[in-house]
């Protein structure tokens, strides 16, 4: 039953969107696996069942979706410590389970868990520090296991799932890293507009839009780019509030500080920052409260 269910809510979202069977099983799956998982004749993996609602803009999470079987649950469960390795910088943990992964290669099959795997290996050569010219041939590498065509020009048009979003996401990490600020602006500038495009999902949108949000005016504020930031900013603190996914709020309302500062409104800046500041101590975020801190002091005169 929950496959059924699965499939037709992937076949309504679909059509809804006017994505053709090809559009969307493009480098996820094949066009007779799709059918036959809209049917409900076959049962997707997880990542796989996973990538075709993120490509829809749809949080796979709002439904029940599908059992997983003892396999399946190990390696997702790998695959979750692996993320939280790298998040929390234990390499040595994360290419532990990198190798135990890609010698599996059943799981190596599929595409968009092939696209995890390649993609983990990135964001570990980045943390590194490894030649920005050798990280920018594995990105696209990586993001054309999915998208086979991929070209930074269409960044706009494409179905993207949150794993090619975040590969995007850290192609403009790389492009600033290497120099080139303007190329990093450019892409997020390309995501957004994705988002604003293609996502009517509320709850899908709050869990990835405001860090696309952060980091696009990050890089704004680089440039010194003020003013075009702080509307930016303004758009990401209301979508975290309606959405209620605060994460990203205090590092979002934290850009806006300096750019009122660095244009001059320097009473909305102190009015802001304790906002950050008390965001920060709510979500236990204390590295960044210390750095909101010393912004306070240095810049603002202000103690808090």
């Amino acid at each position: 039953m929950p496959n059924i269910h699965v499939g037709k809510m992937i076949y309504q979202l679909r059509k809804q969107k006017g994505i053709s069977q090809e559009e969307l099983a493009d480098g996820i799956t094949d066009r007779a696996n799709l059918s036959r998982i809209e049917s409900g004749a076959i049962i997707p993996t997880k990542k796989v069942m996973e990538a075709l609602f993120e490509r829809l803009y749809y949080d796979p999470n709002n439904s029940i979706i599908s059992f997983l079987d003892n396999e399946l649950s190990k390696h997702q469960q790998m695959m979750d410590e692996l993320e939280s390795h790298i998040k929390n910088k234990r390499i040595g943990e994360a290419e532990a389970l990198l190798y135990e992964l890609e010698k599996d290669s059943k799981y190596m099959e599929v595409s968009c868990q092939r696209q995890f795997v390649m993609s983990a290996k990135t964001a570990i050569a980045m943390h590194n520090n490894e030649d920005t010219s050798v990280i920018f041939t594995m990105l696209h590498d990586v993001i054309k296991l999915t998208i086979p065509t991929f070209s930074e020009k269409y960044i706009e048009d494409y179905f993207l799932t949150a794993q090619e979003m975040r590969i995007i996401n850290m192609m403009a990490v790389n492009y600033y890293h290497a120099g080139h600020l303007n190329n990093a602006i450019k892409i997020m500038y390309s995501l957004k507009n994705n988002f604003d495009k293609n996502c009517i999902d509320n709850n899908y949108k709050g869990k990835h839009y405001p860090l696309i949000i952060y980091n696009l005016t990050d890089y704004l504020v680089k440039a010194k780019r003020y003013n075009e930031a702080t509307k930016i900013c303004e758009i990401g603190k209301q979508l975290c509030i309606d959405t209620g996914f605060l994460f990203y709020l205090p590092l979002i309302i934290m850009n806006k500080v300096i750019c009122l500062y660095e244009i001059g409104d320097i009473e909305s800046s102190k009015k802001q920052i304790y906002q950050a500041y008390y965001c920060c101590e709510s979500f236990s975020m204390f590295e960044d409260k210390e750095k909101i801190k010393s912004y306070a002091k240095e810049k603002l005169r202000i103690k808090l």
